[in-house]
């Protein structure tokens, strides 16, 4: 049986209609804006939401009970944003094209956001490490660097904020975890890669290798449901560590391999809505 180190799925989504209540307004100018297509999507409620753009300026109110991360896509642009009840959003787009690479290129209203200027900053200069850089490097080196990118991404937010002093602290929290999921994700890569690399290493794996194994918050719905990318990661924690406590590339047989995965997986007494998209991966991974 093959073994996968992680399997990505993708989540529909679909339309969502708000009530006439509404107390959150993104508004944008831009001259390059009519010819672009222009969404937020909202990962929390699975929910894209397309936006009308008129004479290079667009508008759009959103019913917010509680602060949640966004995306604001305008062609295949990505910015992230940070949406509050009773909240205002305005994106001065000083730029006559998409043709650029860093958030600088974005003027935000210092007062109305501070999350969304947080975020912008940080990912103006973050910096996520290479393949070529740290998957050549036996486990305990991976690990060190590992460590020193989440150590600097974690001083970059804690900067920040000081600089912005009003973000919610719900805010900061949500956000340190998505900065380590990026991070967290070259855990699942490194054996596969590491062995192309440097097919001659044969270094054990130690038992405490994968720091975010401790640091991430398992089983924990809120944080699963608003951290950008945190479904893709904890779905993946939990499929590969089933996969290796019941040795199952040791099965011949489909239907016991099923049973073992399933049971192994109730004992970890999650939660349902985290159980189905597992088990999305698993009868993926069979059917294969």
């Amino acid at each position: 049986m093959r073994k996968f180190l992680i399997l990505i799925f993708a989540c529909s989504i679909g339309a969502c209609v708000f009530a006439k209540d509404t107390n959150f307004i993104i508004k944008g100018n831009g001259s390059f804006l009519n010819d672009k297509s222009v969404s937020i999507e909202i990962p929390a409620s699975d929910t894209t939401i397309n936006i009308s753009v008129s004479e290079g300026h667009f508008s759009q109110e959103l019913s917010i009970d509680q602060g949640q991360y966004a995306r604001l896509l305008i062609g295949k642009q990505v910015f992230p944003l940070w949406l509050k009840p009773k909240g205002k959003l305005k994106l001065n787009l000083k730029i006559n094209n998409l043709d650029f690479t860093t958030f600088k290129d974005i003027v935000l209203n210092p007062q109305k956001n501070q999350e969304t200027l947080l975020m912008n900053d940080f990912y103006a200069v973050q910096e996520l490490p290479q393949k070529e850089e740290i998957f050549p490097l036996v486990p305990e080196e991976f690990k060190a660097q590992i460590i020193a990118y989440n150590a600097k991404n974690i001083g970059m937010v804690d900067d920040l904020t000081v600089l912005y002093s009003k973000v919610d602290t719900a805010f900061v929290r949500l956000f340190k975890y998505q900065t380590q999921v990026p991070l967290a994700f070259n855990y699942f890569y490194y054996p596969q890669f590491h062995h192309m690399m440097n097919p001659n290493d044969e270094s054990d794996i130690p038992e405490d290798f994968n720091i975010f194994n401790t640091l991430l918050p398992k089983n924990d719905l809120y944080v699963y449901s608003n951290v950008y990318r945190y479904p893709l990661y904890e779905n993946s924690y939990w499929h590969n560590s089933i996969l290796a406590e019941i040795d199952a590339g040791s099965y011949s047989d489909i239907n016991s391999l099923a049973t073992d995965y399933k049971k192994q997986l109730a004992s970890k007494h999650l939660d349902p809505a985290i159980v189905r998209n597992i088990m999305l991966i698993f009868n993926d991974m069979i059917s294969q």
